[in-house]
């Protein structure tokens, strides 16, 4: 057997594998296990070039997010197929989603005390909260919101908008904030 018919060989038994985990958990209705089969079933198809496979994964997995930060998740692996497919008119509707999730999720951080505020001592007097979550966030947000403006300014550059995917590529933060995305 050769390199190719093996290859070959084994995606058919991941992607079936997979498949049947999604038929279980949807069977079951676990929504959390059905969110990440569509998840892995969309890393699958995308590792082997079926983007539009993958994108309908990525989207379907909407259905299933119950966190503002699965949503965001959700929005960022679509838009990494988007640009890999060049399909740049779609791509400012998930942007958009994503800072909808992202400043969701910031709330929702700000909201659980971390790093907002402090937790209440036995005493009655609040206790002064530790702001390494609040330094992480941001840090994290920054990264995200790097790769949101590189989204929009290849989706403008691809739909002739000069002046907007200019303004958009000077706002994207310093390369190791890209990650993965780097390559994009």
């Amino acid at each position: 057997m050769d390199w190719a018919e093996e290859t070959n060989a084994k995606n058919n038994t991941d992607r079936t594998k997979l498949e049947v985990e999604l038929k279980t958990y949807t069977h079951n209705m676990i929504k959390e296990s059905v969110r990440m089969a569509h998840r892995d079933l969309g890393l699958y198809y995308r590792s082997v070039g079926e983007y539009s496979t993958a994108l309908k994964h990525f989207a379907k997995m909407r259905e299933f997010c119950t966190t503002s930060q699965q949503i965001l998740d959700m929005c960022l692996s679509v838009l990494e197929v988007l640009l890999e497919q060049r399909h740049y008119s779609h791509i400012p509707n998930y942007v958009f989603k994503a800072d909808a999730a992202l400043e969701a999720s910031q709330n929702a951080a700000a909201g659980s005390g971390n790093g907002t505020g402090g937790a209440i001592g036995s005493s009655g007097v609040p206790t002064p909260s530790v702001t390494t979550g609040k330094k992480k966030t941001s840090v994290e947000r920054q990264q995200i919101q790097s790769k949101l403006d590189l989204a929009t300014a290849i989706s403008s550059l691809g739909q002739g908008n000069y002046e907007k995917a200019a303004q958009y590529f000077t706002r994207v933060g310093p390369a190791k904030d890209l990650g993965e995305w780097i390559g994009t």
